[in-house]
């Protein structure tokens, strides 16, 4: 969460300053920029995302920006002088010339630092903020702040096959969270908190989006496959596959669906039915 002063928040709402800052201190000013980013994939609520934001421009005059690493701030006028906060830090993916100007497509860290395949330094039965900082370290990011149950929830299983931005997905849904990279470039693990804000129909409608009804969040399921391999006459193998659910929640309403390979029963719901704040989901603070 950025804290700013009343006078920036308010120029902000009207007049804003867009600036790109390369890796080698070259300076860009945007004249036109769509930025996307979510906490959750899909259109519906979820934990264990992991959500890239990016960003398309066009800067002037022709640019060599493809694969530079840049940094996009927003800023407006206060105090005399025009404030800069940064939006992300991103990657260029995609650099398009044209007569003069360039036209770029840039992702964050969760797109471009998460691709490779997990190779773990640390043995099942690690905490989840131990792997997190493993996985980290590998792909050359820094963790934000964790919340505490990152810091008491072991993650048991076999922790290989999977690739890093799967794990960051497996172990943020453990803790009850999505994960992104947040304006510093770190890693974070999100959940939603309370804004205040009540939002109408009409909202909805002069968005664009439509509401076809509403539900009460009520609990969360996860389901884990477990694959085992028999050893057979000939020497042959056959192997199978059972699934497990761990369920947690009560009443009616919208349950998250999620399979996660390092689920127990233990990690869904502790000691009480799940609650978005109870212990099966331990609550993070989402930036804003």
């Amino acid at each position: 969460m950025y804290h700013i002063s009343t006078e920036l928040s308010t120029a902000l709402d009207t007049r804003q300053h867009l600036l790109i800052t390369t890796d080698n201190g070259a300076e860009l000013e945007p004249y036109t920029l769509t930025y996307t980013a979510s906490c959750c994939s899909g259109e519906a609520i979820s934990i264990g995302s992991v959500c890239a934001a990016m960003v398309r421009c066009k800067v002037f005059g022709r640019q060599e920006l493809q694969d530079v690493p840049i940094t996009v701030k927003v800023g407006a006028e206060a105090g005399g002088q025009v404030q800069y906060i940064p939006l992300g830090q991103f990657v260029v993916t995609e650099s398009q010339n044209e007569e003069d100007s360039t036209t770029i497509t840039a992702y964050d860290a969760a797109y471009y630092a998460l691709i490779g395949t997990y190779t773990p330094a640390v043995s099942s039965g690690a905490t989840v903020t131990a792997v997190l900082k493993d996985i980290a370290s590998k792909c050359g990011l820094t963790l934000a702040p964790l919340p505490s149950a990152a810091g008491v929830t072991t993650v048991t299983g076999d922790l290989t096959g999977h690739t890093c931005r799967d794990m960051v997905g497996y172990l943020a849904a453990l803790v009850g969270c999505n994960a992104v990279i947040d304006r510093d470039g770190k890693l974070r693990l999100i959940w939603f908190t309370q804004s205040g804000r009540i939002v109408t129909a009409d909202d909805y409608y002069s968005g664009g989006l439509s509401l076809t009804g509403s539900s009460v969040l009520a609990g969360v399921r996860m389901t884990k496959t477990v694959k085992k391999t028999t050893a057979s006459g000939g020497g042959t193998t056959t192997e199978t596959e059972t699934t497990q659910t761990y369920d947690a929640g009560t009443g009616s309403g919208t349950v998250m669906a999620v399979d996660n390979p390092f689920a127990t029963q233990s990690i869904v719901s502790p000691s009480k039915a799940w609650e978005p704040t109870g212990q099966g989901a331990a609550p993070c603070l989402a930036e804003s």
